[in-house]
């Protein structure tokens, strides 16, 4: 039986159940397949003189024009890629983004998560230790910022599914996230617990 001595509890416990998300963990998660294109308009307030100067034309509605009669497009490069957003708890509640925004960009990392906690055995009968460890060769956001999204969305999911009856104090004694460096990514999930007294 394989066990971990969790700090908090200041003991060894066996592992319930251990699940891998495998090199395509949620590092990113993809908000848009497609970017939309965007134009440059005469009333924009960032409008670089350059391109001003480099597109004399306008139509009737102040689009700047190429000289084949086009609108000129402002975002050659990302229009038509995927928008990506970075894992960062940050990014919530620094101001960045409004509610509607911070709830899509959430249910959109709980949607690729889900496949993978809906896996793990119910544990409803006991007292659970959740460690998430991420193996990667680096990792660009603190890890506390990482870490605390993927705590968050997990717990949730455990209980969406069924796996747990909620994730209060009484079933969740403890949440970790550790960043290990590697080279074969991963992001495992990784369930220690004991049996509930009722």
């Amino acid at each position: 039986m394989n066990v971990n001595w969790i700090p908090c509890c200041k003991k060894a416990l066996p592992l319930l159940d251990e699940i891998s998300l495998g090199e395509d963990y949620p590092s990113s998660i993809v908000i848009t397949k497609a970017r939309a294109v965007k134009y440059y308009n005469e009333k924009d307030k960032k409008l670089p003189p350059s391109i001003s100067l480099r597109y004399p034309d306008r139509d009737q509605y102040g689009w700047l024009l190429d000289s084949d009669g086009n609108k000129v497009i402002k975002n050659k490069k990302s229009a038509g890629t995927p928008r990506k957003w970075v894992v960062n708890l940050q990014d919530l509640y620094s101001g960045k983004m409004g509610h509607f925004q911070r709830s899509n960009y959430v249910k959109k990392l709980k949607e690729v998560l889900n496949p993978f906690v809906s896996k793990i055995k119910p544990l409803r009968d006991y007292c659970i230790y959740v460690a998430i460890e991420l193996h990667d060769t680096t990792c660009s956001v603190d890890i506390d910022n990482k870490g605390a999204l993927y705590n968050k969305c997990i717990l949730d999911l455990l209980t969406a599914n069924g796996i747990i009856i909620d994730d209060s104090i009484d079933f969740v004694k403890g949440v970790s996230t550790i960043f290990i460096q590697s080279k074969q990514k991963d992001l495992k999930i990784k369930i220690y617990g004991y049996k509930r007294q009722n």
